[in-house]
């Protein structure tokens, strides 16, 4: 029959299959008893070099087991394996999976599969390709020229390297996702500054110890897409707010103006928001850009702030 190339078409064919169970079945096996590699190579062997893609996709389960045992061999196998196997066999989860554990080891070696992915016609083949080659730039400077074309490249692969930035600011690379995360708070894409700002609702974010990337957001293009996680984040904190949050609600008035209403859900806490930096206001120059966003929200007849104003003291 003819070969079925889209992803989860050939996850389901394969499984379906004797030979695609049997990979399976190896797979599990070597998870469980390694030692047993020795009396299953050549299975697999045959296996990563099946006619069917679908066959293949399921051949890199037991590649993934044998990444515990001798990680050259996996990897020389799987660059079989996907060599001349269609591309949807490249996004499957399995393989997505294998290189998402090889490239910390072995980019050289995979590089090749990560390049067929950046250049692919497939937007999820792309995507895909942009995270793996940001994840590999982290703390290795071989892949720098993948690294600058992922950038430079089109939409979906730069949505997929954001995204990398954006989940590893906290960690051992903060300031070089940090560096990259101010650029695409500029990108001309919505959907990739959309990406950036997701940091604002990761669990154990601090705003404080990175109150610089946030006074960045709310300086950049990104701002309106930021807007509604910045303030989920505002209300989650306990204490005194930072200062950039003053900043951020001066700019949020603005964006209630818009007629299209576009940014509505964010009316309601921006009254109780302003109050509360007000009162946590240690000068007067604080305390006035509070009152002025205050005036702001009455001239707009803003939802809430007649509440908040029957309570405040000028």
């Amino acid at each position: 029959s003819e070969e079925i190339h889209d992803r989860d078409d050939l996850d389901q064919q394969g499984i379906n299959t004797t030979r695609g169970r049997a990979a399976d079945a190896i797979g599990n096996l070597l998870f469980a008893y390694p030692e047993r590699l020795p009396e299953l190579e050549d299975a697999v062997t045959s296996l990563v070099v099946d006619d069917s893609s679908a066959v293949r996709s399921c051949a890199v389960r037991p590649l993934l087991a044998i990444l515990n045992i001798d990680r050259d061999r996996s990897v020389g196998l799987f660059c079989t394996c996907v060599s001349d196997a269609a591309d949807g066999m490249l996004r499957t989860p399995r393989t997505l999976h294998f290189l998402y554990y090889a490239l910390t080891t072995h980019y050289a070696a995979i590089r090749d599969v990560l390049v067929r992915m950046l250049d692919s016609e497939d937007c999820e083949l792309r995507n895909h390709a942009g995270r793996l080659i940001a994840l590999s730039r982290l703390g290795n400077d071989d892949v720098e020229p993948e690294f600058l074309r992922a950038l430079e490249g089109c939409e979906a692969v730069r949505k997929g390297a954001v995204g990398v930035f954006s989940a590893n600011l906290a960690g051992e690379y903060g300031d070089f996702c940090r560096d990259y995360l101010f650029q695409c708070f500029e990108d001309p894409a919505k959907e990739v500054r959309q990406e950036a700002v997701h940091f604002l609702d990761r669990e154990g974010f601090d705003p404080t110890a990175q109150e610089e990337v946030v006074a960045g957001l709310v300086k950049s293009r990104a701002f309106p897409e930021g807007a509604e996680g910045l303030w989920r984040m505002a209300k989650k904190l306990d204490g005194r707010l930072p200062d950039v949050v003053a900043d951020a609600l001066a700019k949020a008035v603005d964006l209630l103006s818009d007629p299209d209403r576009k940014h509505a859900r964010i009316e309601h806490d921006i009254p109780e928001l302003v109050m509360r930096m007000y009162h946590q206001a240690h000068t007067r120059e604080a305390k006035d850009r509070c009152l002025d966003v205050i005036d702001k929200l009455a001239r707009q007849q803003a939802y809430g702030i007649e509440e908040q104003l029957a309570n405040f003291e000028r």
